[in-house]
């Protein structure tokens, strides 16, 4: 009964966006970017958010090779000043929490904003119990919110975490986990634990289960790597992306083990994305390939456990964001490649397996940007 009833809080969806309405309306948004850095130093403004329509109307929608386009406008500004490796996550309702990043002046901060997509407006709320960058978040099934680890003012890494009550907008401490994380990654296992991988430049590189009944983490046998991408899978396992080869790992939550996977067409290290697509794959874009950035995807099959080589993004990518899109499609932004950041935005089509740089950018440069599906 216990797992049946995370299950039951699991099932919200993907909003479809508005009309198409060339007015740009709060409901035509669908996801929303924010955040970023205009270039490697941190420099940038990043008080602009951005929402993405996509083109699933018909008055006024961008049209690519015969099918609606997708589109990119200025949403409400940040309250405050968030740059890069900021952690956000969707929220239901239509609403988004962002959290901690670097703020101006290249401090990371406290500070946490909750967007509302149907007013179209940020709100200030919190703040966190300590300041966090490159920390992790994950949406709990009572829509709680993790936030665990990240960076302090100080550089030093972080082994606190703390609990979002959507309910009262405030920041409780919750247990610590077992090491000093940054750069890692949290992901709502089905059975409403938390798997905690990786982390840099601290000696979390291990991985360890958050238990949200007891508010406690423990840690797990093996070493799935660093800076992994998680995505979890429709049969209940997760999969990490990302490691200095073309390898990728799994783990089975029926027995807390990581199993290696591979190879793919190509390596993906460092900063590179990967989506869940509807049909179960999962699409590995970008980040870094041999010694530098690349357009390189690889595709994998859960079923088979295995890849195959995807289409060249546009431009090489790292440090870019991915979101799904209501259709299926995924919108690519931002990014950088050997020291150029990108402002431009593409999109995959699974239907035709290829990218299409899009007319509508970011409002500026942007890398270590973040983005989310909103959800009903």
């Amino acid at each position: 009964m216990h797992r049946f009833v995370w299950l039951a809080a699991l099932s919200w969806s993907i909003v479809g966006c508005g009309g198409g309405d060339p007015a740009d309306e709060p409901g035509d948004t669908c996801a929303i970017i924010a955040g970023g850095a205009g270039d490697s130093s941190g420099a940038a403004e990043g008080t602009e958010a951005t929402g993405v329509d996509d083109g699933s109307g018909t008055a006024g929608s961008q049209t690519q090779g015969g099918t609606p386009g997708v589109r990119l406008f200025p949403i409400a500004p940040l309250p405050g000043g968030v740059l890069d490796d900021a952690a956000m996550v969707a929220l239901p309702g239509r609403k988004a929490l962002l959290t901690g990043g670097f703020r101006m002046g290249n401090d990371p901060g406290p500070e946490a904003y909750l967007y509302d997509g149907v007013a179209n407006e940020w709100t200030t709320v919190g703040p966190m119990g300590a300041a966090r960058r490159d920390h992790a978040m994950v949406r709990l099934p009572d829509k709680r919110v993790l936030v665990a680890g990240g960076f302090d003012a100080a550089n030093q890494a972080l082994s606190t975490a703390e609990i979002f009550d959507p309910v009262t907008n405030t920041f409780t401490p919750t247990g610590d986990m077992t090491a000093t994380r940054g750069f890692h990654s949290a992901t709502l296992l089905d059975d409403g634990r938390v798997l905690i991988v990786g982390g840099l430049f601290g000696p979390g590189t291990a991985a360890e289960i958050y238990d949200p009944a007891s508010g406690t983490f423990a840690v797990l046998a093996g070493n799935p790597g660093s800076e992994r991408k998680p995505v979890k899978l429709g049969d209940g396992r997760v999969f990490l992306s990302g490691s200095p080869f073309d390898t990728a790992t799994l783990f089975d939550p029926a027995t807390d083990t990581f199993t290696d996977v591979g190879p793919m067409s190509s390596p993906h290290s460092f900063f590179q994305t990967a989506t869940l697509l509807t049909d179960g794959r999962v699409l590995i874009a970008g980040g870094r390939g041999t010694g530098q950035q690349t357009a390189a995807t690889d595709l994998f099959d859960p079923a088979t456990n295995t890849f195959t080589a995807g289409p060249n993004m546009t431009l090489n990518r790292g440090q870019h964001v991915a979101v799904p899109l209501p259709g299926g499609r995924v919108l690519i932004a931002g990014g950088q490649d050997n020291g150029t950041v990108h402002d431009s935005a593409e999109l995959y089509d699974p239907a035709t397996n290829s990218f299409t740089l899009l007319p509508s950018m970011l409002p500026g440069p942007r890398l270590d940007l973040v983005g989310v599906a909103l959800i009903d």
